[in-house]
């Protein structure tokens, strides 16, 4: 996965979330994992898959990126990372009661203060993170932590059946992995379709 050096400026009628690197060990058993070959299913390009925390969203026009990571740096990354990270089932995720991609969910426990309440500290990792967001957005939306990776898009949504979900199972790896770093994801569109950039926090 490439990751921008000089994480300054977005794109143009981008879209941005909060997300992380997987570690190339998982990756790599992931793209041994075959993938059905589904009509109306476009699998998400495996140097393109990363552990979002977060939705997608319309970020404010002339957002100080700059600014926005030091601050994600100095009140997340280094307060709560690393975080083990333990994978769970695929599900789909619905807009307007169509399903529009499928994704694998993931729990997560902080590791830096293991005798610590695990659900306390996720609020507070959510809680810190939608203080440090909520002036990011165009329209304020929820910040919400829910870890998952976007593994499929569904292209056409009104003409799938959700009755035929477990045609989207197949076998990946189970093995739990450590999230050590940030970066902020950023989905924008040129001539050959979606684009995405990384940048590092």
């Amino acid at each position: 996965m490439q990751i921008s050096k000089e994480p300054l400026k977005l794109s143009e009628n981008c879209l941005i979330c909060l997300g992380a690197k997987i570690p190339s060990f998982f990756v790599e058993k992931v793209s041994k994992s075959p993938r059905p070959a589904l009509e109306n299913i476009r699998w998400t390009e495996m140097r393109n898959l990363f552990v979002s925390f977060q939705r997608f969203y319309k970020p404010k026009s002339g957002l100080d990126l700059k600014d926005l990571i030091i601050k994600l740096r100095d009140k997340i990354l280094y307060k709560y990372f690393p975080v083990l990270v333990e994978p769970q089932e695929l599900a789909l995720y619905y807009v307007d009661n169509k399903p529009v991609s499928c994704e694998w969910n993931l729990d997560y426990k902080m590791i830096k203060e293991p005798t610590a309440n695990v659900m306390q500290a996720k609020k507070d990792l959510s809680n810190d993170l939608k203080a440090i967001l909520k002036d990011t957005y165009q329209l304020y939306q929820t910040t919400e932590v829910q870890p998952h990776i976007s593994m499929a898009r569904i292209q056409k949504p009104e003409e799938f059946d959700p009755d035929e979900t477990k045609s989207l199972d197949y076998d990946l790896p189970l093995d739990r992995f450590y999230l050590e770093n940030l970066i902020i994801a950023e989905i924008s569109k040129d001539e050959f379709g979606l684009k995405y950039s990384f940048h590092n926090i």
